[in-house]
């Protein structure tokens, strides 16, 4: 199985190793969206501070003096703050801030795919399934959000781990440390998606016990022997354990806390708070799913001219929260595969829960009851509802785990073969409808180019030109002839997977 794991998480380790080396050798910048246009004038100002030797609790840059010990968004006492007062750059130490967390994200999902019981070869899948997607990507535009998403997935794991030995004190450190750095990583809303996130998880786990002794709840079908276990609820003194973890967690991350709570009621947000409707700003509008599909599909931020981005419209008269929500064709499938199996009931539960509640909170406006919760006292100074995707994307990258595990490792007895006899069809047909829609869509974009640029016209706002319109038309045309070919190769590599898993299954993995 280590040489499973390997085989599946060496191309996506050096995929993002190739991909972060020029940030690690410090000859390219990240600088998109609030990359350069506010962390990065907040970290100088602190490097600058550093260098001199003290701490600085105001940012004598911005405005005349705004607060830095204080605002989170600074992520002004995070550990790697360290390497500004290293010899390195600050640009370098900057970004260094980007590619450690990029790194580190495939082992914390591996952790938490691991944690529920997924086998290695399905932990890794889940893992770049996470790493790989758009929402996890987009995160290399906020400074303050990145350690949020790498950490969330570790925290679960740790929670669950500690659970699995019985609430044991020797794995709270694990718990304590993980809360800490997700408080000082820049976002509180983060700290608290995780935090909701591991409540459920040990609402539906608890503690372990060995499946071979009595318990009343059906035991959770473990990925190998060696892995066998069952649950059964946590009690009071590991209860008090937990909350003494997330306690000393808290106070670590006490100086973070203490200033932020002191300068908030100063603040716009804490004094005079936002509407409904600017907390619901970037809300998921449903429309955006065409994203799903076609990567951006409303044009891409990143770029002037022709391909730049003119969907406004569709993202609450705003440009994109995140870049890219995009989860990749072959995470659509394997959500499709993993469907709901009795034998991952508890996984599969969290996962699907987790989906549910993060797509009703980020349709913000577009959802009566979400609005209504942006609309309570204070509610409002969360603002962004997309934020609340970060459920929705490890959910997803579990199912996708799950799915994969369906696929390749059903096992000979008669209900896993039948299980994953059900699951390759239902891949099978995704692969399909998704096919079919691609041809579809070419087919109409690039054989009636009148009746495709007319609908093109009426969805792209009116200030932008003719000629705009049609290489829009024509780059939709390239994406679905381009996701026609990746799905031919997905479907390839699945085929003779399925004949003889391994190395072909981790060809369709790293896919």
């Amino acid at each position: 199985m280590k040489r499973a794991g390997l085989l599946f998480g060496a191309p996506l380790l050096l995929l993002l190793a190739v991909a972060m080396l020029p940030l690690a050798r410090g000859g390219e910048t990240l600088f998109l969206r609030d990359v350069a246009n506010a962390h990065l004038e907040m970290k100088l100002a602190q490097a600058s501070a550093l260098a001199r030797g003290f701490f600085p609790e105001i940012d004598p840059y911005r405005a005349g003096g705004q607060p830095l010990a204080g605002n989170p968004n600074a992520v002004p006492f995070y550990p790697d703050n360290l390497l500004y007062r290293a010899a390195a750059p600050p640009f370098w130490a900057f970004n260094a801030h980007f590619w450690i967390h990029l790194l580190l994200a495939p082992f914390a999902f591996l952790w938490l795919a691991r944690a529920w019981g997924l086998s290695r070869a399905s932990a890794w899948v889940a893992a770049g399934c996470y790493v790989v997607s758009g929402f996890f990507l987009s995160h290399l535009s906020f400074y303050n959000l990145i350690a949020g998403a790498t950490i969330a997935p570790a925290f679960v794991a740790a929670c669950l781990s500690w659970a699995r030995a019985g609430g044991a004190a020797r794995r709270s450190p694990a718990v304590a440390v993980l809360w800490a750095l997700l408080l000082l990583g820049g976002d509180p809303l983060m700290a608290g998606l995780a935090l909701a996130l591991a409540v459920w998880a040990l609402s539906l786990g608890g503690r372990a016990v060995p499946a071979s002794a009595p318990s009343e709840i059906p035991s959770e079908a473990p990925a190998k022997p060696s892995r066998s276990f069952s649950w059964r609820p946590i009690g009071w003194w590991s209860a008090g354990w937990f909350l003494a973890a997330v306690g000393a967690g808290t106070l670590v991350a006490a100086p973070q806390l203490v200033e932020f709570l002191r300068i908030l009621p100063l603040s716009f947000r804490g004094h005079w708070g936002y509407t409904a409707e600017v907390a619901t700003v970037a809300s998921w509008d449903p429309r955006q799913a065409l994203e799903w599909l076609l990567p951006f599909a409303f044009g891409r931020p990143d770029v002037l001219g022709p391909g730049s981005f003119w969907g406004s419209r569709f993202f609450t008269d705003v440009p994109p929260y995140y870049l890219s929500l995009y989860p990749g064709l072959l995470a659509l499938a394997l959500v499709a595969a993993a469907g709901f199996p009795r034998a991952r009931r508890r996984v599969a539960l969290f996962a699907w829960g987790a989906v549910a509640a993060g797509l009703f909170v980020s349709l913000g406006r577009f959802n009566p009851l979400a609005a209504r919760l942006f609309a309570l006292p204070g509610a409002a100074s969360l603002r962004y509802p997309v934020k609340f995707w970060l459920p929705v994307a490890i959910g997803g990258a579990l199912l996708c785990g799950i799915g994969f595990e369906r696929l390749f490792e059903g096992g000979e007895e008669s209900d896993q073969a039948a299980s994953s006899q059900g699951a390759r069809k239902r891949f099978g047909f995704a692969l399909g409808g998704l096919a079919g829609i691609f041809t579809a869509g070419w087919v109409v974009l690039a054989l009636f180019p009148g009746a495709a640029g007319s609908a093109l016209r009426r969805l792209i706002p009116a200030d932008y030109t003719d000629a705009f319109v049609a290489n829009e038309r024509l780059r939709w045309a390239g994406l679905c002839l381009v996701s026609l070919a990746v799905l031919a190769a997905l479907a390839l590599a699945a085929r003779l997977a399925f004949r003889r898993a391994g190395p072909s299954a981790a060809a369709l993995g790293r896919s």
